[in-house]
């Protein structure tokens, strides 16, 4: 997905968002959607309004469109993963201005972890998912595999060359909610 608009069905019927059409969003691209808690709409992507576009969160509430400001230049999400009732995790579909890597949005600080700081392990994040022990899994480019525990902030990189398994681009991840 990587679209100037998004689109709804109630189960009967779609409404089509073009983003151009939304005041502020002109060249706003989507890349990933999920709901939150509340049933706000998150949406990761990129807006193109100049080198320093700090927007790569939007949210829609069902009626109001919102662009968040990341005070991050340059960012793209390629995935996207709300807590229950806590943080929205952010993962890098390109640069968060040289610093591929995971970010965390508790509603109004920004946290990043990223190859460019050294607090994290892998290049662009595909998918996101958290387990019942509350880690959060990344699945991602080039050895990109890893588990972050967001009480202690420490990374786990499941990489191994001697197992094909744990070796190259993880493009999805799925937890079990009943064991982690």
């Amino acid at each position: 997905l990587y679209s100037d608009e998004a689109a709804h069905f109630d189960g009967t019927n779609w409404t089509l968002y073009i983003f151009d059409n939304i005041p502020g969003f002109s060249n706003f691209y989507c890349n990933e959607i999920t709901y939150d808690a509340n049933g706000t709409v998150l949406i990761g992507g990129r807006a193109f309004f100049s080198p320093t576009t700090n927007y790569c969160l939007a949210t829609f509430d069902g009626t109001n469109w919102q662009l968040i400001n990341s005070g991050i230049s340059g960012s793209s999400v390629g995935a996207i993963y709300a807590e229950p009732g806590g943080s929205i995790w952010l993962g890098s579909g390109a640069t968060f201005n040289g610093q591929f890597g995971l970010v965390e949005y508790d509603g109004s600080n920004w946290s990043i972890y990223s190859l460019a700081n050294g607090t994290y392990p892998i290049e662009e994040v595909h998918d996101l998912a958290q387990d019942a022990n509350g880690l959060i899994w990344a699945a991602g480019l080039d050895h990109g595999l890893v588990s972050f525990d967001p009480a202690n902030g420490n990374f786990v990189q499941y990489d191994n060359p001697a197992n094909p398994l744990l070796e190259g681009t993880f493009r999805e991840i799925a937890t079990d909610p009943s064991s982690g």
